[in-house]
């Protein structure tokens, strides 16, 4: 616990426990101990009950505030799969609004249904500053374009998209990513050599 520099109006310090990350990478691998390869060759059957294994631990963690006490926040990493449905003719509604019909969320519908905010990144244009595109090299950055989509936020507007530029040498870039976001909106004039 850490002193908060407040007191109480008793005139007693007020503690609190710092805030702990915890990074699930990924929940698209998540796997019991029992599992073992025979059990991930059977398919559909060990996938059920995984997921169903994941639920009950997001469920248990989450109901039983363990998380908001310890002022833990997970940052949970999944994978979209391609959903398949059975009968071509009759596509299965998308388990939330801003995922794409045939997009489908793997380890259980636990995670997305209490998670806060969901977010879903996908890789567009390259950067490359040596490339004969104006486009490619505009930022003078080697990487590229990740469009990010909010899918489900419980403190801003779903749906919304927005992009993120990413420097395969320093990672995401805050200042160029802003930058872009202002374009976005009509909030600069001129080129990026001379916005005002």
């Amino acid at each position: 616990k850490q002193d908060t520099g407040v007191k109480d109006d008793k005139g007693k310090p007020i503690f609190e426990l710092p805030p702990t990350i915890i990074i699930l990478d990924s929940i698209a691998t998540m796997y019991s101990d029992g599992t073992n390869s025979e059990e991930e060759m059977a398919g559909q059957m060990s996938t059920t009950a995984e997921a169903k294994l994941n639920n009950q631990i997001i469920k248990r963690l989450v109901a039983s505030s363990i998380l908001e006490q310890a002022n833990i926040m997970i940052f949970a990493i999944n994978h979209i799969t391609t959903k398949i449905d059975i009968n071509p003719m009759q596509k299965t509604p998308s388990a939330l609004n801003y995922l794409k019909p045939n997009e489908s969320l793997p380890g259980g519908s636990s995670f997305p249904f209490l998670a806060n905010f969901l977010v879903k990144f996908t890789s567009k244009d390259k950067f490359d500053p040596n490339a004969s595109s104006s486009t490619a090299k505009k930022y003078g950055i080697k990487g590229f374009l990740s469009e990010v989509t909010i899918i489900k936020s419980r403190t801003s507007e779903s749906g919304r998209t927005f992009n993120l530029a990413f420097s395969q040498v320093e990672g995401f870039l805050d200042d160029v990513s802003s930058m872009m976001y202002l374009e976005q909106e009509g909030l600069l004039e001129g080129t990026n050599r001379g916005y005002i």
